[in-house]
């Protein structure tokens, strides 16, 4: 009974951290995309239709995917990538949204740096555009990936990683920090 409790879990904390995702305004429309590792499967939001944000999804959408072959006909375009990331590295959460500033100076070539938890501030990668949902893509990012978890994607968003998905969020808060300033 604890094992399905805790399993249950997994769902609620990814609707919780999307809804939060969207809520914070760090990504609009129906764009973005959550997930969480838990041994060699993710639970990763669904393709979104219409009006659907991530803000409407509830645990029962969250999809279980395995890692070595993500691709689900209900899950996000971007679970190749996710699943990219948690194979190159030890990362247990990803999330992939669109931070309006971070998003509009990427797409007027403006690259900048983006703080840490501690206020120091780093040069972060960034990849050319490719295809949303391509293998190029999820290849690139989970490349790209540096230490602090971030990677800017020319004209698509923003990619972090961490090891649990508040971390994450934190820093995906961060880089719209960033691009503020």
């Amino acid at each position: 009974m604890i094992f399905f409790a805790i399993y249950f879990m997994l769902y609620h904390l990814v609707a919780e951290i999307s809804r939060k995702v969207y809520e914070r305004g760090l990504t609009v429309g129906n764009g973005g995309n959550v997930s969480v590792r838990a041994g060699e499967y993710m639970r990763i939001t669904p393709k979104k239709s219409g009006f659907k944000t991530l803000a409407d999804l509830s645990p029962y959408e969250i999809i279980r995917v395995p890692i070595d072959n993500p691709e689900h006909p209900r899950a996000s375009s971007e679970s190749k990538m996710h699943a990219e990331i948690y194979r190159r590295t030890n990362r247990k959460a990803v999330i992939h949204a669109h931070p309006p500033i971070a998003c509009s100076k990427l797409h007027k070539g403006i690259i900048f740096r983006v703080p840490d938890p501690e206020g120091r501030y780093h040069d972060v990668p960034f990849i050319k555009y490719y295809p949303p949902g391509s293998r190029e893509l999820a290849r690139a990012v989970a490349e790209a990936i540096d230490d602090l978890g971030v990677v800017l994607m020319l004209n698509h968003g923003v990619v972090v990683a961490g090891n649990s998905l508040r971390e994450a969020l934190i820093k995906l808060e961060l880089v719209e920090l960033g691009a503020r300033l």
